[in-house]
């Protein structure tokens, strides 16, 4: 390899952009304070430079610079090929944001129902980034940078698609131990007012449910004057019970796999369907972009092999 091709290939990129920004302003003094750095370092690189091109690109008359010919075809080159490099990472980072997936969902949903399913669809998504928020706050599409949300309700929500993926099932779960100690001989059974022997966990969010339960599916409101515990959400409830503080009131989607494995049970036969569920929502505008749309349909998947069966069609 001759000696200048290999000078060539140690130019630093920062020294052309010293140099452009020298060629641009025609002054040194300027191309370092865009540069951060001092005039004589400009100088010392733009130096460096030409020796390793081998040939001047600018002229130094006193305080002033000018191209040569030969720089200013240089410099130009150079500007194309800076131009050229911004292009490029633009195109890279709009097509990662392009193929980023901002999902917001409730925190209870979250962790209980979507989390422990979501590495299954990031493996067969590679190339999608994934990012979920959670909050209970109804992400505003106008507003905030999401792509989709999963909601909460009865799917209302005017100027969003929205999709249902399953509908409340709610039961009385507890931990194992706590009711063995009690009736270790009942396995199952359909007298609600054995619950008076427990104290009722229920969620701030969720405050009306132990009531709706008992009004519903025992003909009145038995239990006034049980023991109740409350926490700030159906989170904190579930896992409440899992520690064998009382029963919690739960959503049969949330408990499906502690009552697999044996960490929570539900003794009592009797589960209360309700009209409200979870709703896949997009602004209309994203309805269709593949990477929305295919988690849309993975989630429907989902649901149908854990949900309860959602009772209405899709609502606009």
């Amino acid at each position: 390899m001759s000696a200048a091709p290999k000078r060539l290939s140690q130019i630093n990129l920062n020294t052309l952009r010293i140099a452009e920004a020298a060629a641009r302003h025609a002054n040194f003094t300027r191309a370092a304070e865009e540069n951060f750095i001092t005039p004589s370092a400009v100088s010392q690189q733009i130096r460096k430079l030409e020796e390793q091109l081998e040939f001047r690109i600018f002229q130094r008359r006193n305080n002033a610079v000018s191209l040569t010919p030969e720089g200013q075809e240089f410099i130009m080159a150079v500007r194309d090929a800076l131009d050229r490099i911004i292009l490029s990472r633009n195109d890279v980072v709009r097509r990662r944001e392009q193929d980023t997936l901002k999902i917001s969902v409730l925190p209870t949903f979250a962790v209980r129902w979507l989390l422990p399913r979501l590495s299954a669809y990031q493996k067969a998504h590679r190339d999608t980034q994934i990012f979920v928020s959670n909050s209970y706050k109804c992400v505003d599409f106008r507003a905030e940078d999401f792509d989709c949300a999963v909601r909460f309700g009865q799917g209302q929500w005017p100027g969003l698609h929205a999709e249902p993926l399953f509908f409340e099932e709610l039961m009385p779960v507890c931990q194992p131990a706590l009711w063995n100690a009690c009736f270790p001989n009942v396995a199952e059974t359909d007298d609600l007012r054995l619950l008076r022997h427990f104290p009722l966990l229920q969620s701030e969010t969720c405050v009306a449910y132990w009531d709706e339960y008992l009004r519903v599916l025992s003909g009145d409101t038995i239990l006034q004057e049980a023991s109740r515990i409350r926490f700030d959400s159906c989170l904190l409830a579930v896992e409440a019970a899992a520690c064998g503080m009382g029963f919690a009131i739960m959503n049969k989607v949330y408990v499906e796999r502690d009552l697999e494995s044996g960490r929570l049970i539900a003794p009592f036969r009797q589960t209360l369907h309700r009209d409200d569920g979870w709703f896949f929502v997009c602004p209309e505008r994203t309805k269709d972009q593949p990477n929305v749309r295919s988690f849309a349909e993975w989630l429907h998947a989902q649901a149908a092999a854990y949900g309860s069966p959602a009772p209405q069609a899709a609502a606009e």
